[in-house]
């Protein structure tokens, strides 16, 4: 209808859910749904780091090298 809109963000914005009942476009849908999905895995990946720094600090273990992740990775049948 000729209207014209102007975005104006923040430098740390980030999109949120509920903007996918508002835009028009499936681009648009797809390209919130892929950060919002990336979000998730960043926000994922932190939760397990600082979970497994606990558990690693409460037996006095200061790190574990990513070989003997991936060692016990592999025996668990993880990855």
């Amino acid at each position: 209808n000729g209207q014209t809109v102007e975005i104006i963000s923040a430098p740390g914005a980030r999109p949120n859910a509920a903007w996918l009942n508002y835009v028009v476009t499936s681009r648009a849908r797809t390209k919130i749904r892929q950060v919002l999905k990336t979000m998730r895995r960043e926000e994922s990946i932190t939760l397990g780091r600082r979970l497994l720094n606990h558990a690693l600090g409460r037996h006095s273990i200061d790190s574990i090298y990513p070989e003997n992740i991936q060692e016990v990775l592999t025996d668990l049948r993880l990855e």
